[in-house]
């Protein structure tokens, strides 16, 4: 660390702004709160007080004395007894002003370190970053060219990954393979919109026919990914429609990794159809050794799966069968650019639950814990929100906490399709070349993340002073294998607080010895937009369209580190020299 009374740089990584400037350490330990300009418009979507006040700066003072006020809105000229001032604790709008009320956001600093301890705490997969395909119709998999060359290219660079196939879409598929096996099917124009539950009740079914399952196999294989299928579960087992299809994939050597079986219906306490399903896959696959593996049940976060997942385990454990993941599925519903910690906090005792009956069940230590599927909001995103720089926030969030949580895999929704893709599919259909296909900021987020992290994850505190930066994350991993030398690590901290925070790190190295910084955040004012910065530069497609390089800015172990509200990244520490990174 730096000495005592020396001037310390700090490293600006703002909304737009990247930079160094000199400070005083000492006062990085003094909290800093003002107002800004009132305008004629409403901010905040939530009032945490409502009262009477004399003056728009009395509204003010309320503010910043309020840890979570981030926001106020004045009604001038308001009756002596009426209300007057509303305290909010998110930015979100701005929103039309009425009977001219006034608002203004409120900036703040604290200071915060991150203390990373040399010490093995949990190993994920090589593919932890990984993600999925919803068959569903209302999230384009019938839209999409899955042999263009061009999606195939974008995806390649999510390798190595898990691609999970299945969601909502899943159980209204039937499988047309060869043709003429499916006597339920209708064309995808007109098939259910799986988003209704049980929607194949009527029998009526959408088709996976022989080409587009062939598409699907090639594209699996031309991106290196481990395809996991989910089977319709209400389709039978030893039926023509399964049978011919996984035949057909054993013909064609389709590189299925897995299996799933339904898609958010519960946890069957009792195994449900998996003893059927393991048999089927035994008497197709007979060496174990190429044989796909199991995974379930995909249970929703409204059935409290964390109660049943023991029980469901350990009846499978009576039939001996085995389930190589457990897995449920999470949406963290961020309705705005603003996420206040509340909003990311909620995952933890679930995730922590699921996992906990996991090992506390017969299968402990044979059955891993999955993230099966997870995204910033249900029903297909929110445009400005899910799609956005801020939505980086609860993504970088869930990524590092579900590892200290042991999560070996983590499948984000989706790779394409409604307002939470990686990719931007809106003006990209089947016959297209791909050229107008998109990412978003959160596919070079996830790009980063495989550049940067590694799969042993560390212990990491977070200490802020004064504390209105609480909510500050920090999740620390060993460094990418065989890309930053052997006891580098990798830190990721997130700003989602009212604060704007200095960081300092702590148990990394000396002062002076380097960190590679990738820090992410807006243009002002683009948190809901689409333009991602990376140490204040603009990440865009090359010319050819290609990924442009993403490469981190220099710094050093002692530069202190200014994250604004709303801004993440991941910072590279090569000469850590842990042990439990060697």
């Amino acid at each position: 660390m730096a000495c005592v009374g020396t001037l310390t740089v700090v490293v600006v990584l703002m909304m737009g702004h990247v930079g160094s400037i000199s400070a005083n350490p000492s006062a990085l330990h003094q909290q800093q709160a003002s107002c800004g300009a009132a305008k004629e418009v409403i901010y905040g979507s939530n009032n945490i007080v409502q009262t009477t006040v004399p003056s728009q700066d009395a509204c003010c003072e309320l503010c910043l004395a309020n840890s979570s006020c981030v926001a106020f809105t004045f009604a001038p000229g308001a009756e002596a007894s009426a209300l007057n001032c509303w305290l909010k604790d998110n930015t979100a709008g701005p929103y039309p002003s009425h009977d001219g009320h006034v608002s203004a956001l409120v900036g703040r600093s604290a200071a915060a370190t991150i203390a990373v301890a040399d010490q093995f705490s949990f190993k994920v997969e090589a593919e932890y970053a990984s993600y999925t395909i919803d068959t569903s119709r209302n999230r384009a998999f019938f839209d999409v060219n899955l042999n263009n060359t061009y999606l195939q290219y974008m995806a390649q660079q999510l390798s190595p990954a898990i691609l999970r196939v299945g969601g909502s879409g899943g159980d209204v598929l039937t499988y047309d393979v060869p043709a003429g096996t499916a006597s339920a099917c209708v064309p995808s124009t007109s098939c259910p919109n799986a988003a209704a539950p049980d929607a194949s009740s009527d029998g009526t079914m959408c088709c996976l026919n022989q080409s587009t399952w062939a598409a699907l196999c090639n594209f699996a294989t031309n991106t290196n990914a481990k395809l996991v299928f989910a089977l319709n579960r209400h389709l039978d087992l030893n039926g023509p429609e399964v049978t011919g299809l996984l035949h057909d994939a054993i013909a064609r050597k389709c590189p299925i990794w897995g299996f799933e079986l339904g898609n958010e219906y519960g946890v069957p306490v009792d195994g449900g159809n998996f003893g059927d399903l393991y048999k089927l896959v035994c008497k197709l696959w007979p060496d174990e050794a190429t044989r796909p593996v199991l995974i379930g049940p995909d249970a929703d976060q409204n059935q409290h799966p964390g109660e049943q997942i023991g029980q469901f385990l350990n009846a499978l454990a009576a039939q001996n069968v085995p389930l190589h993941a457990a897995t449920y599925h999470w949406y963290v519903q961020v309705d705005s650019t603003s996420q206040p910690a509340k909003v990311l906090d909620t995952l933890a005792p679930y995730a922590t639950s699921f996992r906990d009956g996991i090992l506390g069940s017969k299968l402990a230590g044979a059955t891993q814990v999955w993230m099966g599927e997870t995204g910033g909001h249900s029903g297909g995103g929110r445009p400005g929100a899910t799609d956005s720089v801020a939505s980086g926030q609860w993504y970088l969030d869930s990524l590092g906490m579900l590892a200290t949580l042991n999560h070996s895999v983590h499948c984000r929704q989706d790779l394409f399709g409604a307002n939470y893709g990686l990719l931007d599919y809106s003006s990209f259909r089947a016959g297209e070349d791909g050229t107008t296909l998109s990412p978003r900021p959160d596919f070079f987020t996830t790009l980063v993340f495989k550049k940067a992290v590694g799969q042993v994850v560390l212990p990491a505190a977070v200490t802020v002073v004064p504390g209105e930066g609480d909510s500050v994350r920090g999740y620390a991993f060993c460094a990418a294998a065989g890309r930053y030398g052997a006891g580098a690590v990798a830190v990721v901290a997130i700003n989602p607080s009212p604060a704007t925070v200095n960081v300092s790190f702590a148990g990394l190295g000396d002062a002076s010895q380097p960190r590679l910084d990738f820090g992410f955040g807006a243009p002002p004012g683009g948190e809901a937009g689409s333009i991602l910065l990376l140490n204040g530069k603009p990440l865009q497609l090359t010319s050819d369209r290609k990924v442009p390089p993403l490469d981190p800015a220099n710094s050093t172990v002692g530069a202190q580190l200014t994250l604004a509200t709303g801004t993440y990244g991941i910072f590279v520490f090569p000469n850590a020299g842990f042990a439990a990174c060697q």
